[in-house]
């Protein structure tokens, strides 16, 4: 049987359930991704240019086409 506490006691929770039920609803799962990034690595188009220790890489440098890789040897100080 209701009484006037019980129904004192409903109209207080009310106003919350009121203000919490649009966020349950708006709960939903992260998107997933968007963009798919092609990570690998493009063919060589160009001559590879060796440049061994104590040899000039700024001419290395000024030869090069686009394409083109420089190795240098390893260790090496330019």
């Amino acid at each position: 049987m209701f009484t006037v506490r019980s129904i004192h006691r409903c109209l207080r929770v009310f106003p919350l359930i009121v203000a919490l039920a649009p966020h349950a609803r708006a709960a939903q799962p992260p998107a997933g991704p968007t963009v798919i990034l092609n990570t690998t690595p493009p063919t060589q188009t160009g001559k590879t240019i060796s440049v061994p220790s104590g040899a000039n890489l700024q001419a290395a440098l000024n030869s090069a086409l686009p394409g083109d890789t420089i190795e240098l040897a390893a260790g090496a100080t330019f």
